[in-house]
Formats: C-alpha cells, sequence, structure tokens
C-alpha cells in the first residue's frame, strides 16, 4: 500500500509531467539575460531554458549559441516585459532538479514555479441528473512554492495555490518548528498558505536556531 507521503509526491510529480510542455513554453524564446557563474564569472546576452533544463545562450543575434551546464551556474536573471527575475537551479527532494523564480533568500529562502495553461477535464452534467456530461478543456492556474534554509540546493514543497492543495498549517509549523511563536501564528490562522512571503519574512527577521523567544521585532 502507498503511503500517504508516496501520494502526495506522486500528485505533484503527476502536475509537473501535465504541464510540463507549458512551463519551457513560457521560457521557449531568447529573452535578455545574464548568467552568473559558479566562479564569479558572468555574460550578458540573450537566452532560454531549453527542456533539459540546459541554457541555451548568445551574446547577441548574429553570434552562434552555446548550451550550458545548469550546474555550473550560480543563478540567471532574465528580463522579461522591463522586470529582472532570478532563478536558481533546484533539486527538489526525493525528486528531480529544476529551474526556480526567487522570491527571497535568507536564513530561510523561498521559491516559486508557476504554471498556467489548460487542459482537458470532465465537466459536471446539469441535466438534472448525477454524473458527467464529457470532457471539456479546463483552464488551470497553479504556483507552488518553495522552501529551503540558506542557500542549500534541496528545496521542499511548502505550499501552492491553485487546483492542488497541502496542509499547509501542519507542514508549516513543523518546517519552523524551531520558531514557537511563528508556528502558534501559524496554528492559529494569524498566518495562512496566502501569507507565505509574510512567514518567510517573519522567520527570517525574528526567528533563529539559538533562541526563538527573544523580543520579536517590528515587520515594517
Amino acid at each position: 500500500m502507498k503511503s500517504k507521503k508516496n501520494i502526495i509526491t506522486s500528485k505533484y510529480f503527476l502536475l509537473f509531467l501535465l504541464f510540463f510542455s507549458i512551463i519551457f513554453t513560457s521560457h521557449s524564446q531568447k529573452q535578455k539575460c545574464t548568467i552568473y557563474f559558479d566562479d564569479n564569472t558572468s555574460i550578458t546576452g540573450l537566452g532560454k531554458i531549453k527542456g533539459d533544463n540546459f541554457i541555451k545562450f548568445k551574446l547577441d543575434d548574429e553570434a552562434k549559441s552555446t548550451d550550458y551546464d545548469p550546474m555550473i551556474i550560480d543563478r540567471i536573471v532574465i528580463e522579461n516585459d522591463g522586470v529582472l527575475q532570478v532563478y536558481k537551479y533546484k533539486k527538489q527532494k526525493d525528486g528531480f532538479p529544476f529551474w526556480l523564480k526567487v522570491i527571497t533568500e535568507g536564513k530561510v529562502s523561498l521559491y516559486k514555479n508557476e504554471f498556467s495553461g489548460h487542459n482537458f477535464g470532465p465537466t459536471m452534467s446539469n441535466n438534472g441528473f448525477n454524473g458527467f456530461s464529457g470532457m471539456n478543456m479546463v483552464s488551470n492556474s497553479v504556483t507552488i512554492y518553495y522552501i529551503a534554509h540558506g542557500e542549500e540546493f534541496e528545496v521542499s514543497i511548502i505550499t501552492s495555490l491553485g487546483s492542488l492543495s497541502k496542509n499547509f498549517k501542519k507542514t508549516a509549523s513543523e518546517y519552523f518548528k524551531d520558531c514557537p511563536v511563528l508556528v502558534e501564528k501559524i496554528n492559529n490562522k494569524e498566518y495562512k498558505k496566502d501569507d507565505i512571503y509574510e512567514v518567510v519574512k517573519f522567520y527570517n527577521l525574528n526567528c533563529n536556531t539559538e533562541n526563538t523567544t527573544t523580543e520579536i521585532q517590528s515587520e515594517n
């Protein structure tokens, strides 16, 4: 019999497969970007994230493309409609590595992966009888948030927004158990899954592994 953990992992893996082409379609066009390598060097030009996670890059439209291994890259900064977005290559625990958008980095770092697109799904009958009326195009929009301590390569799912849900109170309470004051806020529903940004901000400002009962700093 599959464990509950394995069932949850399988759900997220199936979701990844469902949207696999959509993720990389969003990066299919070369965009202005800067690649920062692990040796503290960098290059700026045009690039995109390929389906195999390698970065296809060229200095300009006339230059020849080069594929870069993600394991030698510290981060990528991509300009998207005038907005700079930072991506890092991370590995999900008990899963596979992929590029994630950086939200914040600190004692605890927060990343996210956004999915949007359409797939075929069942529609409910409206003719007065129970059951399904058939298959129809269904819109999906899912954001999965990942978390890690500092610069750790491995990340864990902390919550998700969209068609899949995760027990945020249980997961977050376990992850932040070294900060009782934050766990209390989560258990009292002062912080919910929609507040994941504020949860991480609170932890980074007010919590540490040595003394979690110190006076709480202002979040302003």
